[in-house]
């Protein structure tokens, strides 16, 4: 989830009556804990490897968060010495959790049994950036903030309920979305042995339908509204055992893992095969997806350099 959406569910946490008890250590606990897994964005010093490697890792796990929100809790609670360390621990662990949450509904993907899993799980019901999503936060802490005693306290409870509901909402039609995408493959005589839906941008009625079969990646819109016919796009799936590829070699196993649905191109520059992998989950920036691996092979088809970008 993005960064303002993030910020905004700890102001919000802080005004169902934490802030008004507590004042300004409360709403900082709340909101930095909200921010605070994304420290591993940190990890961008070191390279992009390390960075899509760790990020949404112990940071955004289970146990890493728990002990994220912990410590803040405790040091918020020792610099403005209040004396209740278990009342600003829970309130750090509830920032950190709710990122946690928010970032799991995405389609990124989250290790959030890291480290005893790398596997990374995803909810797929909201797009990364939603603006009617940020609006549940932002509309009712705004009157909660003009607003003060019991009927601030309830409105940004009534923020929450609206925030649970959009999420009940969505993964509804996520299911929507795939049982439409099941069908529209059946009537295309296509049997999948997996079938998946992404949210897509600015609208929680229209997704992207993923079927897998026969060594390809079959990809459809689905718009809720509408029962038009739905046309296919065609991509080759990568990592279907290309001799290219050998074992061990330490981006291509990295690729292999990060991928979700990985897609090849195949294209000749001068005596040398080009190859590039793609990753179906991320939309096309300026007509062309995020996170391409690319492999250089010479005439033999042996392996000479790889990059990512």
């Amino acid at each position: 989830m993005d960064p303002v959406t993030h910020l905004l569910s700890g102001a919000l946490w802080s005004r169902v009556g934490f802030a008004q008890r507590w004042g300004w250590a409360a709403t900082a606990t709340l909101v930095v804990g909200a921010i605070l897994p994304d420290i591993d964005t940190a990890l961008l010093f070191w390279g992009q490897i390390p960075y899509l490697t760790h990020h949404r890792g112990l940071t955004h796990s289970l146990l890493g968060g728990a002990t994220l929100g912990l410590l803040l809790g405790l040091v918020a609670d020792r610099l403005g010495r209040f004396g209740r360390p278990g009342l600003f621990a829970a309130m750090g662990v509830l920032g950190v959790y709710t990122h946690i949450l928010l970032d799991l509904v995405t389609s990124f993907g989250t290790q959030v049994f890291y480290p005893f899993s790398r596997e990374r799980y995803a909810l797929d019901q909201v797009f990364i950036v939603d603006p009617f999503f940020t609006a549940l936060f932002l509309v009712p802490l705004l009157l909660a903030w003009r607003l003060s005693g019991r009927w601030g306290r309830g409105i940004a409870l009534t923020g929450w309920g609206l925030v649970a509901g959009y999420l009940l909402f969505t993964a509804a039609a996520h299911e929507l979305a795939t049982e439409r995408t099941r069908e529209a493959l059946r009537e295309a005589q296509i049997q999948p042995k997996r079938v998946e839906v992404l949210p897509q941008p600015f609208s929680p009625f229209r997704w992207r339908g993923i079927g897998e079969w026969n060594g390809s990646f079959y990809e459809t819109s689905i718009d809720l509204f509408t029962a038009e016919p739905h046309r296919f796009q065609t991509y080759p799936r990568g990592f279907n055992g290309e001799a290219v590829l050998p074992e061990g070699e330490d981006l291509v196993e990295f690729y292999r893992w990060f991928s979700r649905f990985p897609v090849v191109a195949a294209r000749v520059e001068g005596d040398r095969r080009v190859l590039e992998y793609s990753d179906l989950r991320f939309q096309p920036v300026f007509q062309r997806r995020p996170f391409i691996l690319r492999l250089i092979l010479d005439p033999e088809g042996r392996l000479l350099s790889t990059s990512l970008r």
